[in-house]
């Protein structure tokens, strides 16, 4: 599977193994699904080359894990998922989570601990135009459902979502950050409700069968 995202304020024209063609509006994605192998790739914008060349997809491995990759020709573009807990009768919402902590723990917040369990929740992805995407994501671009229903007592759902720039470095920056101060306990804090709310993510689809085309 390949997410192929456009960034740009203009359509995106992609060819696709000299024979398939494929708009995508801007600012939106689309999901193909390929078989394993070398992939060709001729895309243009607004009549201008963005990309000609090959990408390669791992075949599924002997334990059936199957690889998804997003791609980003323009590299206009950064990328990050975080986890949305569901629960039996609540849920674990992030900006519920934050202002619960916030509201509760007064000086005796544990600002390391709280930071972690945050942080633990969200992952900058590679800077790259191409790179294989984590397992397990539920829904591209977009806000998570308030309830799913659920088959466990818990269960979580993960969010693949565009990062500014400058959350997406707060974000790598925080990985590595083992002395967080409240300061950058509350920084966090907004960076993970701006890919909660960020207002120009397309509408989200989840991921089912036949959600993607087939190539």
């Amino acid at each position: 599977t390949i997410v192929l995202d456009n960034g740009k304020s203009t359509p995106m024209h992609v060819t696709l193994n000299e024979q398939h063609e494929i708009e995508i509006a801007p600012n939106t994605h689309k999901v193909i699904s390929v078989g394993p192998g070398k992939h060709k790739f001729e895309i243009t914008c607004d009549g201008e080359s963005v990309f000609s060349g090959t990408k390669e997809v791992a075949a599924s491995s002997w334990f059936g894990k199957q690889y998804s990759y997003l791609f980003n020709p323009d590299f206009t573009n950064r990328y990050a998922t975080f986890d949305v807990e569901y629960g039996t009768g609540l849920t674990h919402l992030i900006e519920d989570t934050v202002e619960k902590r916030r509201a509760e723990s007064g000086e005796e917040l544990n600002v390391a601990a709280e930071f972690k369990k945050l942080r633990r929740d969200v992952e900058a992805l590679p800077m790259s135009p191409w790179f294989e995407l984590p397992g397990g994501i539920h829904y591209y671009f977009s806000e998570p459902p308030d309830e799913v229903m659920t088959r466990n007592m818990v269960e979580t759902r993960t969010v693949l979502v565009r990062a500014a720039r400058p959350d997406h470095a707060a974000i790598r920056a925080a990985a590595s950050n083992e002395n967080p101060t409240e300061e950058d306990f509350d920084n966090l804090c907004d960076v993970v409700a701006r890919l909660w709310y960020y207002p120009t993510r397309p509408t989200s689809m989840e991921i089912e069968e036949g959600d993607d085309e087939t190539y």
